[in-house]
C-alpha cells in the first residue's frame, strides 16, 4: 500500500486521535472507569467491551454508555456527575502511567516540518493539553480540540474556519467515532491498530500497526516503508 499519493501534497492536514494512537492510555482509562462504576457491581466485560466500541468519545458519553448497557436506565445527571468526579481523581491519579508511543513521538517530530498537524480527542481541553505539554508535544500541534465539543463538530468548525479542503486531510484514529466523523466530513480517514481498535475495515481502509510503517522524507513525501 502506498501512501505517496496520499500524503505527497505539501498542503495537507494531519488530524490525530490520542488515545490508543499517541498514548498507550487504554488500560489506564479502563481502571478509571471501573473505579468509578464500582458501586454498580457491572462485570468487567461489559465495561471492557463499551469503552472500546465507545473510544473517543468523552468521558460523559462513556459513562452513560456503560451504565445503559448494564441497566436499561438512562443515568441521573447527579449520578453522572458523581462517576464523572470519581473518574477524573483515579485518571488523574493514574496519568503519570501512560506511556507515549515512541513510534508516534518520531512521527509527529518529523511530520510537523513538513504538515500541518492537529490534535482532537475526547478527553477534556484541560487535561489532553497538560499531557501533551508534560510530554513535550504541545509545540507541535497548531490546534489542540478536546471535549466537551465531539469530534465531528470539532472537524466540521475546523474545515469551515480555516475553508480547508476536506480531501487534503487525514483522520489518523482508532474508534468507529474517529472513523465515522471523518466519513461524514470527507476526510480520508488512517486505521491506528494497536491491538485494541474499534473502527471498521472496509475495502477503502488504509491501517497501520505503528507510525514507523510510514516514512517521511526530507521533502515531505510520505510513502508506505518497504517490508
Amino acid at each position: 500500500m502506498i501512501f505517496h499519493s496520499f500524503f505527497g501534497n505539501p498542503t495537507c492536514t494531519l488530524l490525530f486521535d490520542y488515545d490508543g494512537v499517541i498514548a498507550d492510555s487504554m488500560e489506564i482509562k479502563n481502571l478509571a472507569y471501573k473505579y468509578s462504576l464500582s458501586k454498580f457491581n457491572i462485570p468487567s466485560q461489559v465495561i471492557d467491551r463499551v469503552q472500546l466500541l465507545n473510544a473517543g468519545l468523552s468521558r460523559y458519553k462513556v459513562l452513560e454508555a456503560i451504565y445503559h448497557e448494564w441497566t436499561g436506565l438512562v443515568i441521573p445527571s447527579e449520578t453522572l456527575e458523581e462517576v464523572s468526579r470519581l473518574f477524573d481523581s483515579k485518571d488523574k491519579e493514574l496519568e503519570k502511567n501512560i506511556t507515549i508511543y515512541e513510534d508516534a513521538i518520531q512521527f509527529i517530530k518529523k511530520s510537523s516540518i513538513f504538515y500541518q498537524l492537529i490534535l482532537i480527542t475526547g478527553i477534556r481541553q484541560a487535561v489532553i493539553e497538560r499531557s501533551l505539554k508534560n510530554n513535550g508535544l504541545i509545540n507541535y500541534f497548531e490546534e489542540i480540540k478536546g471535549s466537551p465539543t465531539n469530534k465531528e463538530d470539532h472537524l466540521t468548525n475546523f474545515i469551515n474556519e480555516r475553508k480547508i479542503y476536506p480531501p487534503n486531510c487525514f483522520f489518523l484514529g482508532d474508534g468507529l467515532v474517529d472513523q465515522k466523523a471523518a466519513e461524514k466530513c470527507n476526510i480520508k480517514f488512517i486505521g491506528v491498530d494497536r491491538g485494541k481498535a474499534s473502527f471498521i475495515v472496509k475495502s477503502f481502509t488504509h491501517v497501520i500497526q505503528s507510525f514507523s510503517e510510514i516514512k517521511i522524507d526530507q521533502f515531505g513525501v510520505v510513502t508506505r516503508r518497504a517490508v
